[in-house]
Formats: C-alpha cells, structure tokens, sequence
C-alpha cells in the first residue's frame, strides 16, 4: 500500500526509519536519508506512518523497561554461575531482587533443612536457554506481534 500511494524508495525508507525507531537503534535522520536516496522526505514520513497503522502497536514503554531489566538479571546471573559463585548475585533490596526475584531465588545453592533436599541452584544451560526466550520476549514487545511476526527468524 505505501509503494503504491509514496513510490517504493519512499515506502522501503519509511520502512527503515519504523524499524530503527521499534528496534532503539535510533532513528535514521530524515533530511539525510532523502538528499543520500533523492526521495522527499514528507513522502518518507507519511510512508512510516501508513506502514504503521497495518502493523500492532509495540508494547508499552514499562512493559519493555521491565523486560530489558529481567534480561539484565539473567544475563548478571548467568555471568555469577559461569564464574563459579553458585549463589548468584544476591543483592535484596537492589533493582536485581526487584526486577527478577524468582532468578534471584533459584540462584542459591543449598540444602532445605526442612526436608533434606538439595537445591544445586542454576544451570547454565537452562538459564542461557531462559535468556534466549527474554530476548525474544524483548524483541517481540519493540516490534509488535505482526511486524515480528514477519521478520522472525524462526519462520
């Protein structure tokens, strides 16, 4: 639709800046990307925003922040078991224990007096799994369920 109504270079140029906008890699400089590619830079703009009213919104700003922090705790935590220190980055109070308690928790390694079970704490494996998801989780909430929908690399 916006090849058709703004010219393919104006439409593939939207499609660039609603990218780098969705994917924080900041957004190209209008002026500069139409004087490098000779495109109006008011086609490009108005290409960028009809491509985005066919695509779903990206999450909220918050949902996001959350995300990249639970990312941040696991990829800290992940960096404390592959150093050996079995009982993770224990910080209470500190934006680690808010943003990803469950990690937190499951970090420790030891032996519940209660009931005689061990609890070996996180395997590296699992929790490098466990950071491929966030990332992906991550990914998902910048571009919106359609647009990464389309550029998955799992399809």
């Amino acid at each position: 639709m916006a090849t058709l109504e703004y010219g393919r270079p104006a439409a593939v140029l939207g499609a660039v800046r609603l990218a780098a906008r969705r994917t924080d890699v900041g957004e190209p400089d209008r002026d500069r990307i139409a004087a490098t590619f000779d495109v109006d830079p008011e086609r490009v703009v108005h290409a960028d925003e009809l491509l985005a009213t066919y695509l779903s919104p990206p999450a909220d700003a918050d949902e996001i922040r959350s995300l990249r922090r639970t990312l941040i705790v696991a990829q800290e935590v992940l960096a404390a078991v592959e150093r050996g220190r079995s009982a993770g980055p224990e910080l209470p109070g500190s934006y680690l224990a808010d943003a990803a308690p469950f990690l937190l928790a499951r970090a420790s390694s030891h032996l519940d007096a209660r009931t005689d079970c061990e609890y070996p704490g996180l395997d590296a494996a699992a929790l490098r799994d466990h950071i491929d998801r966030l990332e992906a989780d991550l990914e998902l909430a910048r571009l919106g369920t359609k647009l990464y929908g389309l550029v998955s690399t799992e399809n």
